[in-house]
């Protein structure tokens, strides 16, 4: 590399890839959303493992989020991440209900058949259809 190129690297700032994000450059109400959503990633992963002491310490830590999000919104088509920990619980329950008529054994094919029903309508409200 010649002199005079060694200059100009050194005086050009370092170029960004394109789509990174610095928190520095976020609002506040983005960086809540990013914290927020990053703690319901931690809550849906603590209760797929039956993790439920944590799952509720980071159930807690949700509301105490949103609660001081000064008018926290979710993005346009988005539910609040507290709202959709709450429609994850119902799945969940609902797929652990299943499962125990299931492996049972004294489930009925109606009473299979409803519960199978109720874990799509969970399911479904979750994934927000």
């Amino acid at each position: 590399m010649s002199n005079s190129r060694a200059k100009q690297a050194k005086r050009r700032p370092p170029r960004r890839q394109a789509g990174s994000h610095c928190p520095c450059e976020l609002s506040e109400a983005d960086r809540r959303h990013r914290l927020a959503d990053k703690i319901l990633d931690a809550f849906t992963h603590a209760c797929s493992f039956g993790e439920n002491e944590i799952a509720r310490e980071l159930m807690a830590m949700l509301g105490r989020i949103e609660a001081d999000g000064g008018g926290l919104a979710p993005p346009p088509g988005r539910r609040l991440a507290g709202e959709q920990a709450e429609l994850w619980i119902e799945f969940v329950a609902a797929r652990d209900a299943y499962v125990a008529l299931a492996e049972g054994g004294q489930a009925q094919g109606p009473e299979l058949a409803g519960a199978v029903d109720r874990v799509k309508a969970c399911y479904r409200r979750w994934i927000g259809r």
